[in-house]
């Protein structure tokens, strides 16, 4: 992975509950490109409590470099994207949207016959795929009756090429991202969300959700998934935060990335919250005698049905 200098310095983003505007953009990478243009020093995105992370200009270079490498597409082209999260993952998001196609994000779980049917019902022309996860996608891509053409996500923040010079449709109705859901039912169904529906959901986020001057959230749940990719990936991004990926899904590890970033956003299910809480639980139990009894003074004032740590 492709990582540069650790960048420090913090935008200003939406913070007084209102729905952000975009400048009337209604392409989720113009979006993007427009704030890069606006604060191309400060950062984007990160591993947690890594060394450095990705400047918005850097991010912003990476992904008109791939959107040059795939070629002007058109909007029902589909590009899958099986993958661990990383900063790679929303720069190949963004380039394939800043190049006119679409996206399909895949979950990086499913298994080969799993995966075989994803592509072929997904009728994917290109699938970027991390090279941990490459061997399986390319043994699930034998099986299809269209192979994909496989790029391998870890070498996109490397490409290079001509400047960037698509026009980008600004266009709320066209497609963004094709998804596999299963719902309530179990039945696994096809779902199209445009860049108009992802735009407008980040309007209602940003009306519930105050954004802070320098706005820093913690990546944890699966970026294949709606919520995350929509409320912890391209809202950020597209509002001048920064995301920071952790290498383990783990109490120490998310509670480390809090402390090192210091994380102003962070959002979950109610399993990793409780992960945390016990984790956190488990800590002061190890702590010294005055730890312990502050901890559960406060807790017991914040919440007096909670068990102590003692």
């Amino acid at each position: 992975m492709l990582m540069a200098r650790d960048v420090t310095k913090e935008p200003k983003v939406c913070c007084d509950g209102s729905a952000p505007e975009f400048k009337g953009h209604r392409n989720i990478a113009a979006c993007f490109l427009d704030v890069a243009g606006q604060y191309p020093d400060y950062p984007a995105l990160g591993i947690a409590a890594g060394d450095s992370v990705l400047s918005y200009r850097e991010t912003a270079e990476a992904v008109k470099h791939f959107a040059y490498h795939l070629g002007l597409l058109d909007s029902r082209y589909r590009v899958g994207i099986l993958s661990e999260n990383r900063p790679e993952w929303p720069i190949a998001y963004l380039g394939v949207l800043a190049a006119g196609g679409m996206v399909v994000p895949i979950d990086p779980l499913l298994k080969k016959e799993e995966l075989c049917r994803v592509f072929s019902e997904a009728a994917l022309s290109r699938l970027c795929v991390s090279a941990r996860l490459r061997e399986i996608a390319e043994k699930a891509s034998a099986g299809c009756d269209r192979r994909p053409d496989i790029i391998v996500i870890d070498e996109i923040p490397s490409l290079t090429g001509q400047p960037y010079s698509f026009r980008l449709t600004e266009d709320g109705d066209l497609p963004a991202s094709l998804l596999f859901t299963s719902g309530t039912t179990g039945n696994v169904k096809k779902v199209v969300l445009t860049h108009g529906n992802i735009l407008s959901d980040i309007k209602g986020f940003c009306q519930r959700v105050t954004l802070p001057p320098g706005s820093r959230f913690l990546s944890v749940l699966p970026l294949h998934h709606t919520l995350e990719c929509t409320c912890d990936m391209i809202a950020p991004l597209v509002l001048g935060g920064s995301v920071y990926y952790v290498r383990e899904l783990n109490s120490k590890e998310i509670l480390n990335g809090f402390k090192v970033h210091r994380i102003t956003h962070f959002i979950s299910v109610p399993l990793i919250f409780e992960k945390l809480y016990h984790g956190i639980r488990n800590t002061v139990k190890k702590g010294p005698l005055p730890q312990r009894f502050m901890f559960n003074f406060l807790m017991g004032w914040s919440k007096p049905s909670m068990p102590s740590a003692a």
